[in-house]
């Protein structure tokens, strides 16, 4: 089920519809998502693998002129432990810095609020300055630390 949320302005002034997916799966977001995780696989930031169950996961996302251009994308299989689990959040690059991002958090903390959560949170790649950059903006910060070494087999 897609539903409008709202209306919103970006720092440009351009209008910007949000909305929400019930569902990743079949959503119009869906490919958006694909070429964002593909993107932060490339850039070595992600496991180039699925982490995600289509089922569980959900999105919030921003559109100018029927063009998608940011989302949220959450999975809701962590909300036996009140957590609502950002998979993935990406804002097209022609239209960063223009604060979409902060207004797509606003509604994805609102939804968490609504479902009962008393956290948000995500897992984010050391060297992804922007995401750091972006999750430091909304008062995010980091819980644990994951740790690993590269062996040679």
């Amino acid at each position: 089920m897609l539903i409008q949320l709202g209306s919103e302005h970006d720092s440009m002034g351009q209008e910007l519809i949000i909305m929400q997916s019930t569902s990743l799966a079949m959503s119009p977001v869906y490919t958006f998502f694909l070429r964002a995780t593909a993107d932060l696989i490339d850039a070595g930031y992600a496991w180039p693998m699925t982490t995600w169950q289509d089922a569980d996961c959900e999105a919030v996302y921003a559109e100018i002129d029927g063009k998608i251009i940011g989302h949220i994308v959450y999975s809701k299989e962590k909300l036996d432990k009140k957590i609502l689990w950002i998979t993935l959040s990406a804002v097209d690059p022609e239209y960063r810095g223009r604060g979409i991002y902060s207004l797509l958090h606003k509604y994805f903390e609102s939804i968490a609020k609504e479902l009962g959560c008393a956290y948000i949170a995500s897992q984010v790649h050391k060297n992804n300055t922007p995401r750091l950059q972006s999750a430091a903006k909304e008062d995010m910060k980091p819980t644990f630390y994951y740790m690993g070494k590269k062996i040679v087999v």
